[in-house]
């Protein structure tokens, strides 16, 4: 595998070679061929930035290079020092904090970034809606429908679930007969849980009319929920009775998109739901976090 790997401290960059990990090549962008910033790399495998907060600033460079590398759906480990604070916008980054002298330490959390990476890759290549997974979602389109005479949550949820299934995602619902969880799914949806760096928490909503405070608030508490299990990113699918379908803005500070059932059956049925769950995540980051 190829590492493109970039660092504020320009001596940490220079000592890539102390770093204990086989069967991966480190670049930095300065030894490419090519400007990566306006001509693509396709055999880089992932990105890795380094940042000391030992170093009065990090160059503007590097965070521009975190920004292509999210563009073009390149996957993203950050790797700081405890006390270093990284700005809103790569909050929902995969980022792991070590002493950034232990070279065994962070060698150590690279391949394991990279090991998740491949194993994610043999085990599932890209896939298409085939023409059994078209008919199941179209059954579960109907479904949908039946719960605007006859509202379910159970239902809904099971729709929800069964709606990732049927594009090839790795969904489970929560476990129940406990305390509240804070969200209803978890889902590691090929093609977007690489770049995400994991699952997908997933909080189902159902309602003669929902509000956008309605959903303010789940996104309030799903980001709690994130934030004690290292999730990155979270999606609130709705289905309004009324029919409503918005777009809802949320504090910067929440990594969680809403989006209506009908769009996420829509965006399931084309194939392009992991292409979707990654543009939004990129959108949150972009805009300080607005959806």
């Amino acid at each position: 595998m190829k590492c493109l790997l970039a660092a504020n401290n320009p001596t940490f960059a220079a000592s890539t070679a102390r770093l204990p990990v086989g069967g991966i090549e480190f670049v930095r962008s300065q030894d490419l061929d090519a400007d990566w910033l306006s001509v693509s790399i396709p055999e880089i495998d992932f990105f890795c930035a380094v940042l000391d907060g030992q170093c009065p600033e990090t160059p503007a460079a590097v965070y521009l290079e975190i920004g292509v590398a999210l563009g073009r759906e390149i996957p993203v480990l950050l790797i700081t020092d405890s006390p270093r604070s990284v700005p809103l916008a790569l909050a929902g980054l995969q980022r792991v904090e070590v002493d950034l002298g232990n070279f065994d330490a962070i060698g150590s959390h690279i391949e394991q970034f990279a090991d998740a990476l491949r194993v994610k890759r043999s085990r599932r290549g890209p896939r298409k809606v085939t023409e059994g997974a078209g008919a199941d979602l179209a059954e579960l389109g109907v479904r949908l429908q039946r719960l605007t005479s006859d509202p379910n949550a159970c239902e809904y949820e099971r729709i929800i679930q069964e709606i990732f299934a049927a594009t090839g995602s790795v969904s489970a619902f929560v476990p129940t007969g406990g305390a509240d969880a804070g969200f209803d799914i978890a889902a590691w949806v090929d093609g977007a849980s690489e770049i995400l760096g994991g699952p997908i928490l997933i909080e189902c909503k159902i309602g003669k009319r929902i509000k956008p405070g309605v959903l303010a608030r789940a996104a309030e508490r799903l980001t709690d929920v994130m934030f004690v299990r290292s999730v990155n990113f979270g999606l609130i699918v709705y289905h309004d009775l009324a029919g409503r379908i918005e777009r809802h803005s949320f504090d910067p500070r929440f990594p969680v998109w809403a989006i209506s059932a009908q769009e996420l059956l829509g965006e399931a049925a084309s194939g392009s739901l992991s292409r979707l769950i990654v543009a939004r995540r990129n959108e949150l980051m972009h805009r300080g976090g607005r959806a």
